[in-house]
Formats: structure tokens, C-alpha cells, sequence
């Protein structure tokens, strides 16, 4: 389906973009760039990456992206699961600011983005989804979109691959590759399921003769997660799902060269700012919950994401403080030259970008979703850099768990919480917060082919 927003007047905003970009050219100050492409990267994990320090050949493209471009080390989802996630990296707000935790959840009030700020000045805007829970009905006719684009190319389709995500960017660029545009790619292959074309998975799954299939559904994926889910398995057919895992990872990454090179097709890399973020991770069962999967408990693997902004121009550099992915909202407007609302918690991040001293956030919030029954079941962390604090349950029925940096097992594993300690105090303060949020939900029954979507997806 495309979503199209209604008689938006390009040629007066593109004119009047155009005289100040006219005007800025005779003055000292560089003019800012004219094009966005925003690449959102669903379920990947940073660890996997050769740019992050992964060993094996899973990103290529995205590795040498990286070397032209700023790459943030230490960046944190405010939420791990898909929808609400893309709220926050596009307004600039927390979970607990927007409202929306779970997939399926439609806005209250209207989403202002970062491409409604750019479509003001005057871009021709689109968003090309690869799922369902992302189409048009969740972001309203207010996030900044002239074309919300979701096309499964069937019935009972609720995800579509990178190739088909191609497919629709070289289209809509050759239309509007010549103007001043701001588009929004996602994809999503590294999400569950894990099956991955033969050519794709033979790289990395070598000769397993394991019990285990050539593709693993989600159902499987989720079963992971039962009492003795994986009390079977051996370390072999352990290793063998992160194989499929890391072959749609490189499957992905083909794609990300093949859509940067159409930059250089339409003669526009010079112009155009490339983000490239996810919006959540993904664990493997390395913590202290056996878990697999994401949204359900905050461990690092599912909130550690890959962050890296390239801007024409520019040095490439690495940042190692600590930011969020709703940091790159504020950072976009302010590479762009536009006005935000003066209370976004986000930080402009453009100092660090071009080497000046940023300190790095004091702590970092993160969600979990939330369930349609069980709206006051919360999860919430603090994270601290070398201390993380997680929160979960209700009021009448809570756990608490302190980890530190310098622990047994990382900040995911030994407990050292204490009532009385000033970590317990700052996410007191913060769970009035979320508490309230989480009373005012919205409680629009899912329609059929929403509903059938996210059970497809594992999300119900």
C-alpha cells in the first residue's frame, strides 16, 4: 500500500530551498546539504559487523561506508522492538515521551519528524518499508511523508527482502533524485525468521549436518526461549543459528552497496547525508536469561545498535562516548540548518562529529514492549556506561538487577542491587514517568490483517 500525504506545494518550498541555498553560497558559512537518505537496519546487532570488530565477512559494504563516515561505538535503542523504536529515532523522543511500546499501536497525537521538518523546507519525502508493522497507519498523515510506501507484492506477505527494497528506491529516485529529496529505506533480513538463500548461507553454515533446517521459522526461533528450549542442542547447532543469522547479515549488506551506488548513478553522493542506524539488536542467548530474540528483556546484544551518519565533506571519524539513536534527530536539524522543539532530551552530536570534546550522556533510558493485555507489566533501563539497572513487572509484582561493568558476567550478569543505592533513586524518579505514559494507551482493536501480521511476525 502507498500512503501519500495529501497537496503538499513542492515548487514554492523547493524555490524558495533553493534562493537560500543560492544566497548561501556566496558567504563563508557551506551551505547545508540538500538530500537525506535515512537507511534504518532492523534487528541488527553492532557485534556483527566487521566495523564494530565481527572477524567474519558479514559487511563489506557497510564496512567501507564506515570509513568514510562517523561511527558512534556506544549507541543505545530507547526500545527494542521495531515500531516504537522508529518513533523515537524520528521524533527525538523516549518511550516514555511518544507513548508507543508495542507493534500495532497507533499514535495519539501526531509524530513530528525529522522528514516533517524537511518537507516543510520543501524535499520531496517517501519511506519504503520492508514489513507490515511499519506501513502508513502507524505514523499518521503528520510524520512528514509524502509517500509511505508498503507493497508485500502478494496476500499474506508481511515482510519483503532487501532486493525488493531496491527495487522500489531505484524507482522512486529516478523520479526524484534530481530534486531535493529525503528518503527513508528499511530493511529488515536479519529479523526472525533466519532463512537465508543457499548462496547466502553456505558461506557461513559450511558443512552442518545438524537436526536443525535450513531455515528457522519464528516459531522456532521462539521456542528457544521454553523451559529446556535448547537443552538439545548442541554448541554446533548453536553456532549454526548464529551462521543463518550472520548470512542474512551479509545477504543485507549486498543490498546496502547496491543502494549507494545509486547515489553515485544520479550524481547526488555529494549532496546526500546517509544515515545508516538499527533500530534494535538482537540476543543469541548470551545472558543471564538464556534469551533469544529481542523486546522481551533488556540485555545488551538487543540494545547495542550500529549508529553511523556520513555527511559530505566531512572527515571520517570514530566516537566512542556514549549517545542514543534518538540522538540523530536533534543532529540531523541541526546539520540541516532546522528548527526543533526546545525540549527534545536528544543531543546534537554534530561537536563530536568533527572532533570537539562531548561528554557522554550520563545515563541512557531503555523500554521494553509493552503487551495489549498487560499494559502495566514495564520493563525499563537505566544504563549508566559501566552500571546498568533494570526494572521489571508492576507495581504489586517487581525485580530489580544492578549490573556493572566489572562484574561476573558483564552488566548483564551478577546482581548487585541495593534499595539504598542512588542507582534505585534515579529509576524511582523515572518509573513515576513511564507509569503515567503507560495508563494513557491507546486501545484501537488491531484490524485482521494487522493482527494476522504481527502473529506472522512474533509479535502476538
Amino acid at each position: 500500500m502507498v500512503e501519500r500525504r495529501a497537496g503538499w506545494p513542492h515548487r514554492l518550498g523547493l524555490a524558495i530551498l533553493a534562493l537560500g541555498l543560492g544566497l548561501m553560497a556566496g558567504c563563508s558559512r557551506p551551505a547545508p546539504p540538500t538530500n537525506l537518505l535515512f537507511i534504518t537496519l532492523d534487528t541488527l546487532r553492532s557485534d556483527r559487523l566487521g566495523v564494530y570488530g565481527y572477524d567474519r565477512p558479514t559487511s563489506p559494504n557497510l564496512d567501507a561506508f564506515a570509513a568514510e563516515s562517523v561511527v558512534f561505538t556506544d549507541a543505545t535503542a530507547s526500545i527494542p522492538t521495531t515500531l516504537p523504536s522508529h518513533v523515537s529515532i524520528f521524533t527525538g523522543l523516549p518511550v516514555y515521551r511518544h507513548g508507543i511500546r508495542r507493534n500495532g499501536q497507533v499514535p495519539k497525537q501526531p509524530l513530528h519528524t525529522i522528514f516533517t521538518l524537511l518537507n516543510d523546507q520543501g524535499r520531496a519525502t517517501a519511506g519504503i518499508v520492508a514489513a507490515k508493522v511499519l506501513d502508513g497507519r502507524f505514523f499518521g498523515t503528520d510524520a512528514g511523508f509524502d509517500e509511505l510506501i508498503w507493497e508485500p507484492g502478494g496476500e499474506g506477505i508481511w515482510q519483503i527482502r532487501a532486493a525488493s527494497v531496491n527495487e522500489k528506491a531505484a524507482a522512486w529516485l529516478d523520479q526524484h533524485a534530481a530534486d531535493p529529496f529525503a528518503l527513508w529505506l528499511h530493511y529488515y533480513d536479519p529479523h526472525e525468521p533466519y532463512d537465508p538463500e543457499p548462496e547466502w548461507a553456505e558461506p557461513f553454515t559450511g558443512d552442518y549436518q545438524g537436526p536443525l533446517p535450513a531455515a528457522m521459522s519464528v516459531e522456532a526461533l521462539s521456542a528457544l526461549n521454553l523451559e529446556n528450549g535448547t537443552a538439545d542442542l548442541t554448541e554446533r547447532d548453536l553456532r549454526y543459528i548464529d551462521d543463518l543469522y550472520d548470512a542474512e547479515v551479509a545477504y543485507l549488506d549486498h543490498h546496502l552497496g547496491e543502494v549507494l551506488a545509486m547515489l553515485d548513478t544520479h550524481g547526488v553522493r555529494d549532496q546526500t547525508v546517509v544515515v545508516m542506524v538499527a533500530d534494535h539488536g538482537q540476543a543469541h542467548g548470551e545472558n543471564r536469561h538464556d534469551y533469544w530474540g529481542h523486546g522481551q528483556f533488556l540485555v545488551e546484544p538487543s540494545i547495542k545498535v550500529p549508529m553511523l551518519i556520513h555527511v559530505p565533506g566531512r572527515a571520517a571519524r570514530t566516537v566512542d562516548i556514549a549517545v542514543e539513536n534518538l540522538d540523530l534527530m536533534p543532529t540531523l536539524a541541526s546539520i540541516f540548518e532546522l528548527d526543533t522543539a526546545d525540549d527534545l532530551p536528544g543531543r546534537d552530536l554534530g561537536p563530536a562529529m568533527i572532533g570537539e570534546t562531548m561528554p557522554s550522556k550520563r545515563v541512557r533510558v531503555s523500554e521494553r514492549r509493552t503487551w495489549r493485555k498487560h499494559p502495566d507489566r514495564l520493563g525499563v533501563a537505566i544504563h549508566g556506561g559501566d552500571w546498568k539497572l533494570t526494572y521489571f513487572g508492576t507495581q504489586k509484582n517487581h525485580t530489580y538487577h544492578l549490573g556493572r561493568a566489572d562484574g561476573e558476567g558483564g552488566i548483564d550478569g551478577e546482581d548487585f542491587f541495593s534499595p539504598d543505592g542512588p542507582e534505585a533513586a534515579q529509576i524511582t524518579r523515572l518509573l513515576d514517568r513511564i507509569e503515567a505514559s503507560a495508563r494513557a494507551v491507546d486501545d484501537t482493536p488491531l484490524d485482521a490483517e494487522t493482527r494476522a501480521a504481527l502473529e506472522a511476525l512474533g509479535y502476538l
